[in-house]
Formats: C-alpha cells, sequence, structure tokens
C-alpha cells in the first residue's frame, strides 16, 4: 500500500518516501537546461502560464482532466488557437499521490505558457532576391 507519492534520498543510497517527490527531483535535475522549445521561430507564446488542475482516484484519469481543465482555461483566455498543449512552452505536468481517507487520492497540475503558431506571412523571411519580370507572348 502506498503511503505518500514524495521520496527523499537516504544515506546508503535508499529511497524513502519524503520530501519533493520524484518529479521535483527530476525537475530539478534539467533546472539547468534550457527549454528548446522556447526558441522554436514561428510560434506566438504568450507571457505568463496557466494551469490545469484535476483530481481523480487513478493518475491516467488525474492527468487526462488536468490537461483538459488547461485547454478550457486557455480556451476561455486566449481563444482556441492557443490551446494546443503540444504547442505550448515551459510546459509541466505533475502528479502526486496522497491518500486521505473520504478524498481522492491522485492530483495533478497541468501548466505551461500557451502559444500558436505565427501566421506565414509574419514568420517567412523575404527573398533577397527580386521577382522576375512576367514575359508574354507577343
Amino acid at each position: 500500500m502506498r503511503s505518500g507519492g514524495n521520496w527523499e534520498l537516504r544515506s546508503g543510497g535508499h529511497m524513502k518516501m519524503a520530501g519533493i517527490g520524484f518529479a521535483g527531483l527530476l525537475m530539478a535535475s534539467f533546472a539547468g537546461v534550457p527549454n528548446v522549445q522556447a526558441a522554436l521561430p514561428g510560434l506566438t507564446c504568450k507571457p505568463s502560464a496557466i494551469e490545469g488542475r484535476a483530481r481523480h482516484k487513478t493518475r491516467p484519469v488525474a492527468r487526462n482532466h488536468a490537461l483538459k481543465d488547461w485547454y478550457t482555461r486557455v480556451t476561455a483566455a486566449h481563444g482556441a488557437v492557443y490551446a494546443r498543449w503540444s504547442r505550448a512552452v515551459a510546459r509541466s505536468l505533475l502528479c502526486n499521490y496522497k491518500p486521505v481517507p473520504g478524498t481522492l487520492p491522485w492530483s495533478c497540475v497541468a501548466r505551461a505558457r500557451p502559444c500558436r503558431i505565427r501566421p506565414l506571412s509574419q514568420h517567412r523571411r523575404q527573398s533577397p532576391h527580386p521577382a522576375r519580370p512576367q514575359y508574354r507572348k507577343p
């Protein structure tokens, strides 16, 4: 039986539940790595992140509901063109397990900065070559 969703590294290399959790350890290990998606050309991103939250008795359902909540909040705030998780930058989807009697044990938070594809005319470079003259047959 599980008794909490957080882990702590103990002396002797043993892991024990407590502290910040495995997802937190994983995120801390990548804290210095820049977000590759943030540098993608052709995206227009909102400056602030939006969170979606959910609780459920199973982790997969809690994750799906957190993503649906994120989509709903982004659509309400910025429109459907921004509501695409795969285009968002600075994404995180974290879940925590806390079995408290009478409550749903899994809670998940989906957090990301919503982005949309910039219209082609705004991100395509202009050709350095002049347009060819159009010749007509006499």
